[in-house]
């Protein structure tokens, strides 16, 4: 993605992090007492995060970024390395994009829960690399072969989070958001064919709820986790991509409520995502009646509904997501590339 201008026609920060990071003595110090910073050297099998000042000859591949260590504003907690810290989920000025990458191996066998503090990390600053593995890296490589329950590269590295902090040389203490909220023209889309249904084994054709509740009963998508598909494991990239995406459009709207459509068994969404964010009503939708049911049995403090989603009046919410794999990937970047793909719901319509 390289460089890009925001309306002024400067350079943004966020693509620009060689102009903030420690190069030689700072300019001037850190001198907010919320503020920190935090040394990444790179390590052999990944990086190493310090808190506080290092010595240059320290590490020879090096850099520092600055943090938070109390709430604020489009910020949320990060912790790495049993460092705890707070960051932007949004590209603010002065400012630049980090990523963290896990290894495989290790967010496999943590399943829905955080890594372990001793978990091997890389972290590099954001320089348009895409998160996703595409097409060819979910049929070719580590994440196929662990799909096929083939033995897989346990170091392989796999996006996991990123976040939007200040460096250390700042001149200017301004963080003002870059993103702006556009409305997007609702277009209307044809429903399904009842006629276009595959026709089963037997050669009857099924309604599209019998067809997705005969998916989940004989596990078609061969999800570790989740019977939802690999694509809602909680490991997944498309999941952890997804969980970024939700961070800053639910900052970015200030919004309150969501509609999950649709949710699955929604197990991915309520661990990475609605365990930090109790402020956010959440919604699903899903045409299999039978998860709704199981749904509501294991998360009682949230709601779920059972229904098509083409035919039904959708309840109100500030926002819709649907976790599509090319569509979560399409809005990660227009919303790095300072345009937002999902807006408001003006009095609860789309």
């Amino acid at each position: 993605m390289g460089s890009c201008r925001n309306s002024r026609g400067r350079s943004c920060a966020c693509w620009a992090p060689r102009r903030h990071t420690w190069h030689g003595k700072p300019r001037r110090a850190l001198r907010d007492e919320g503020e920190i910073v935090i040394h990444v050297s790179e390590v052999e099998g990944g990086s190493s995060l310090e808190l506080g000042k290092v010595r240059r000859e320290a590490a020879t591949r090096s850099w520092a970024f600055a943090a938070w260590k109390q709430p604020r504003s489009n910020a949320r907690r990060v912790a790495l390395q049993g460092l705890e810290f707070y960051a932007f989920t949004l590209p603010h000025e002065n400012t630049f994009q980090v990523a963290v990458w896990r290894q495989l191996g290790d967010v496999v066998a943590s399943g829905y829960r955080l890594p372990v503090d001793s978990s091997p990390l890389l972290v590099k600053v954001v320089e348009g690399e895409s998160f996703s593995p595409g097409r060819m890296g979910a049929r070719i490589g580590p994440l196929a072969d662990l799909y096929q329950r083939k033995p897989f590269d346990r170091r392989a590295w796999v996006y996991w989070e990123s976040f939007w902090v200040p460096g250390v040389n700042l001149d200017r203490k301004s963080f003002q958001p870059w993103l702006s909220k556009l409305t997007l023209e609702h277009k209307e889309a044809p429903g399904p064919n009842p006629e276009e249904a595959a026709a089963t084994e037997d050669g009857a054709r099924h309604s599209k709820a019998d067809a997705f509740a005969e998916i989940y009963r004989r596990g078609v998508w061969p999800g570790l986790c989740s019977r939802s598909g690999p694509g809602s494991d909680p490991f997944h990239p498309m999941v952890r991509i997804a969980i970024t995406a939700l961070d800053m459009a639910v900052d970015l709207l200030e919004a309150t409520s969501m509609l999950d459509a649709a949710c699955g068994d929604a197990a991915w969404i309520a661990a990475g995502f609605l365990s930090r964010r109790p402020g956010v009503r959440y919604i699903g939708i899903d045409i299999v009646s039978h998860v709704i049911e199981e749904n509501r049995q294991k998360f009682p403090n949230l709601r779920f509904l059972a229904a098509d989603l083409s035919h039904c009046e959708l309840p109100e919410a500030e926002l819709i997501f649907s976790k599509e794999r090319r569509s979560t990937t399409c809005l990660l970047r227009m919303l790095c590339m300072h345009c937002v793909c999902c807006s408001r719901l003006e009095q609860g319509t789309w």
